[in-house]
């Protein structure tokens, strides 16, 4: 099973109740070197064998994106991520360090404003089609 953890939070000037809502999401994924999905054998069960025993607690039921990834949101109440490593605090050519990668993502009423280009991908993912799951999720 390929597992991903993620984090979405979401900034938005609509203060005003205009039709003006403008919305920062900004999503961050668990990454092996900011490139590869985490990976575990489908015998073990994601809470007690694969997240917990790594400190990551989940907030609700996974996503299943298909047969094979899951995309976990993380209760940032109680992970500690500051001990977690960034993306920005690898080296390039860094493929072994579990870290946090971030993207974000610009809306207007539900118009994207700086598209994330096809060819960019998390293992074989396009992260364009995981984010529009996970931004769609809340």
């Amino acid at each position: 099973m390929l597992i991903l953890p993620f984090i979405h939070g979401v900034i938005s000037n609509n203060t005003n109740n205009t039709n003006n809502n403008f919305k920062v999401n900004v999503i961050k994924v668990l990454t092996i070197g900011g490139n590869t999905i985490w990976e575990e054998d489908n015998s073990l069960h994601i809470d007690n064998d694969i997240l917990n025993p790594n400190d990551i607690y989940r907030k609700q039921a996974p996503i299943k994106y298909d047969n094979k990834l899951l995309l976990c949101e993380v209760d940032t109440n109680k992970t500690n991520l500051s001990e977690m490593y960034n993306w920005n605090e690898c080296s390039l050519d860094d493929s072994n360090t579990f870290c946090w990668r971030t993207f974000y993502y610009f809306t207007n009423n539900k118009l994207c404003w700086l598209e994330i280009p096809d060819n960019e991908k998390i293992g074989k993912y396009p992260v364009k089609d995981l984010i529009d799951r996970i931004t769609k999720r809340i």
